[in-house]
C-alpha cells in the first residue's frame, strides 16, 4: 500500500547542526561562496544525507528541531531516502506502513553526520570553487564504490523472484478455490474470458512441433491480469479472497499496473531500472505479507 500517509510530517535537525544548514542558504558568506545560495534547506539535507551516507557517518539527533516538512521532497527525494534506509536495514521492511517512519529517521542522523563535512566542503579553508569540489567529492566516491554497472539489478535475480512468487500466487489461488469450490473450480469460478485465453495459449503452444506437449493446468497460462480477473470475481471476491486483501483496487494495482509491466520487461530479457526492481521486491512482499497475515 501506499506509504505517504505514514511518512512523518517534518525532517529533523539537529539544534546543534541547524545553524550550518541555515548558513549554506541564506548567510551573507552564502551569498559569496555556497552553491545552495537562496535555495532551500531541503537541498541542503539531502546533498548532506548524500555525503554522511557514503562516509558511513550516521549520527543521532541530540535536540530535534522539525524545519522541513517532508511535502518539500518530491518523488526523486523520497525515493533516494527509502533507498538509503533500505541498504542501511537491508530489508525492505522498513519501506512498510509505519515502519517507514524509521527511514526518515536514518536520512535524518545520516544528513546530521554529514552536515559538517559539507559545510566544511563550501567554507572551509581549501581554496576551490565549491561547485567543483562537491563534483570532485562525488568522483571520488564513485569510483571508491565501483563501477555502476555492478549495482544495476539483475534480470536473472528479478526473474528468480518474480518466477518463485508467480509459483506461490498459482498455487494460492488453487487452493483457495479448490476447497472452497471444489475440484472443478476451474470450471465453476474462473471468468469464461479468462478461460479461453488461457486455453487459446495452451493450444499455440502445443502446435509447435519442437516443443514437447506440456502437462500443466490451464492456470500456468495466465498472467497477472487474468489472476486479479479470478481474484476479483465477484462471488470469488466476496467468499474468499477479500479477508486476504481487503481492497480490491489495491490488488488491482499491484498484481496489474505494477507486477505485469515488469514481468513483460523480464521476459523480453530488458533491463530492469533500479526504481522497477524495488518496486519488484516491494509489490511481492506486500502481497505475500497479505496473504500469511490472513491466515
Amino acid at each position: 500500500m501506499a506509504t505517504r500517509q505514514f511518512d512523518p510530517k517534518d525532517l529533523a535537525l539537529d539544534g546543534k547542526n541547524h545553524g550550518k544548514f541555515k548558513d549554506l542558504v541564506e548567510s551573507s558568506l552564502a551569498r559569496a561562496l555556497s552553491p545552495f545560495y537562496k535555495r532551500t534547506m531541503k537541498d541542503v539535507f539531502m546533498y548532506a544525507m548524500g555525503i554522511g551516507f557514503a562516509n558511513g557517518r550516521r549520527l543521532k539527533l541530540q535536540k530535534k528541531i522539525g524545519t522541513i516538512p517532508t511535502t518539500a521532497l518530491d518523488d526523486r527525494d523520497k525515493a533516494l531516502v527509502k533507498a538509503v534506509a533500505v541498504t542501511e536495514k537491508g530489508s525492505l521492511d522498513v519501506l512498510y506502513k509505519e515502519n517507514v517512519r524509521e527511514a526518515y529517521e536514518i536520512a535524518e542522523e545520516y544528513a546530521n553526520g554529514g552536515i559538517t563535512d559539507l559545510y566544511s566542503m563550501v567554507f572551509g579553508e581549501e581554496p576551490g570553487d565549491p561547485d567543483r569540489k562537491m563534483e570532485q567529492y562525488l568522483r571520488e566516491t564513485f569510483d571508491k564504490e565501483g563501477n555502476v554497472s555492478s549495482v544495476q539489478p539483475r534480470v536473472e535475480s528479478s526473474g528468480i523472484l518474480l518466477k518463485d512468487f508467480e509459483g506461490d500466487l498459482r498455487s494460492f489461488i488453487q487452493k483457495e478455490l479448490g476447497e472452497k469450490v471444489g475440484k472443478d473450480w476451474w470450471k465453476k469460478a474462473v471468468p469464461p474470458d479468462v478461460q479461453q485465453r488461457c486455453k487459446e495459449r495452451k493450444d499455440s503452444r502445443e502446435k509447435l512441433p519442437w516443443l514437447e506437449k506440456g502437462d500443466h493446468p490451464l492456470i500456468f497460462y495466465a498472467d497477472f491480469a487474468d489472476y486479479f480477473k479470478i481474484i476479483a470475481r465477484r462471488d470469488n471476491w466476496r467468499n474468499i479472497f477479500a479477508r486476504f486483501f481487503a481492497d480490491e483496487a489495491w490488488i488491482k494495482t499491484k498484481l496489474v499496473l505494477e507486477l505485469s509491466p515488469i514481468r513483460n520487461d523480464i521476459a523480453h530479457n530488458r533491463d530492469l531500472t533500479p526504481e522497477s526492481a524495488q518496486k519488484l521486491e516491494l509489490a511481492i512482499q506486500e502481497i505475500v505479507r497479505c496473504i500469511k497475515k490472513a491466515k
